[in-house]
């Protein structure tokens, strides 16, 4: 089932997020470092409101009432859907409309375009969906709404002029995507609006450290663009941007993965040991995945940011090598945080991210004047390898025990056996790169007996 869950949702997320990814490249070519730099800035700082519109339900709040109570659905998803319509309603006349009367133009009115985007979020439904397992509908919507966005930047976005149609562009795709996934439970008869305070409160009461949690998550994200912004100037902070996106591309996914296994360990609980097997088996095929992907993505960093964003964002090359071997971390610090999740433990994760978001702070502080953008990468780097640890420890402490470094060492020696092979190969063709590395990682996995091969059956991990 977790399997299943996570290649409907995983999959439709990867997809999606291919189709965000071409609408960022797009992007970056056509408004340029400057004006891509703004675009950066003004989507960081609408992700914190719309955090505070979503109230911690699509992060695990709403999944995991969902997962619990499945009879209970008329009296939970009406109640949700109002609390979040007015949240959002409230941050977008309070904050788009500040914006549009305070900031300069360009900035003030894209940044108050961006949050009529938060309308999607409080109207989403897919919380509900995850919650009750039906990943593949989740992921269809999301692929729908990425690829309305992508077509909209494609037709209305040509130059610098233009950039006051993205937000636009995105919130067509969010729209249609909520939209699409509410269709879906029309025959459930829970879309209306009910205001309970018997349900809002308690809701209330754990959303608090949810919101506070996903609140520091963004500082620990997104600090050092705000950082470099100040200090640097837009140019910079549109090189930082291009060298992050495909670092939060592949977050992203891993977020997905970690998230289908929520209601999976939720359901777990009173059988410790299956509990147990799920958590460290999850942790060693992310450390599969991701592992190659940080050992590639650092040989090749600069061919990859010239290929995708073309000479001008060369500058972001050296970030990106830094920010790529961050991806293993946040994989399986996700997980850690899924399963304090699980158990309730919103108070720890939040102890998490406070701890976390101090560290990347002061690292920022100490680290971007003199460095720019390097050290800003290496902030980020060292905050993820704070948090992993201090998640895990957590985790530990409610019966989730580290994940034994055996069941990883698969992986790093096929890691280690890829970038050998194209050190000793230098070849500087991403296009050649890119597949070699692929086909070495994968035979050097099974050679070691990573991956299992059974008659009739599609290979699989066996790390």
């Amino acid at each position: 089932m977790v399997t299943r869950n996570f290649l409907a949702l995983g999959s439709g997320e990867v997809f999606a997020r291919v189709l965000a990814f071409g609408a960022t490249v797009i992007l970056a070519h056509r408004l340029g470092a400057a004006g891509f730099g703004r675009l950066a800035i003004a989507t960081a700082l609408v992700l914190y409101l719309s955090k505070i519109a979503d109230a911690g339900i699509d992060l695990g709040l709403g999944i995991r009432e969902v997962a619990h109570a499945r009879d209970r659905l008329g009296e939970i998803v009406p109640t949700i859907l109002t609390l979040r319509l007015l949240l959002a309603s409230v941050l977008v006349i309070v904050f788009g409309g500040g914006a549009l009367l305070l900031l300069p133009s360009p900035d003030g009115l894209v940044i108050a375009l961006y949050t009529l985007t938060l309308l999607g979020v409080a109207a989403s439904t897919r919380w509900v969906h995850v919650g009750l397992e039906r990943a593949g509908l989740v992921g269809l919507a999301r692929c729908a709404g990425e690829a309305l966005m992508l077509l909209g930047v494609l037709l209305w976005v040509h130059q610098v002029g233009d950039i006051a149609r993205a937000p636009l562009a995105q919130l067509a795709g969010d729209a249609f995507a909520a939209l699409v996934l509410a269709l879906a439970l029309r025959r459930h008869g829970v879309l209306r609006l009910a205001w309970r305070p018997e349900v809002i409160r308690p809701l209330v009461r754990r959303a608090i450290p949810y919101v506070g949690s996903v609140l520091l998550g963004l500082v620990i994200y997104n600090a050092d663009l705000i950082f470099l912004r100040v200090l640097r100037g837009p140019v910079t902070v549109g090189y930082y941007a291009a060298a992050y996106a495909p670092i939060s591309f592949l977050l992203n996914v891993g977020v997905a993965y970690s998230m289908s296994l929520l209601p999976t360990l939720t359901r777990l609980r009173n059988d410790p040991a299956a509990e147990r097997d799920l958590y460290h088996t999850g942790s060693a095929h992310v450390m599969a995945v991701a592992l190659p992907i940080a050992v590639g993505g650092l040989l090749v960093a600069a061919q990859i940011i010239a290929l995708i964003f073309g000479p001008e964002f060369l500058p972001a090359g050296p970030a990106l090598a830094i920010l790529v071997c961050s991806v293993p971390l946040s994989a399986v610090r996700d997980l850690s945080v899924v399963a304090l999740l699980a158990r309730g433990r919103e108070d720890r994760v939040f102890r998490t991210l406070v701890a976390s978001a101090a560290v990347s702070l002061l690292l920022c502080l100490v680290l971007i004047p003199p460095f720019g953008m390097i050290g800003a990468a290496v902030a980020t780097l060292a905050t993820e390898a704070f948090r992993m640890v201090l998640s895990m420890w957590y985790a530990r402490g409610l019966g989730f025990p580290v994940p034994p470094i055996r069941r990883a060492w698969r992986p790093a020696l096929a890691a280690s056996v890829m970038a050998a092979v194209l050190l000793a190969a230098g070849i500087d063709s991403i296009w050649v790169v890119v597949p070699l590395g692929g086909a070495v990682y994968l035979l050097a996995l099974a050679l070691a007996g990573g991956v299992r091969f059974r008659r009739g059956e599609t290979p699989g991990l066996s790390v």
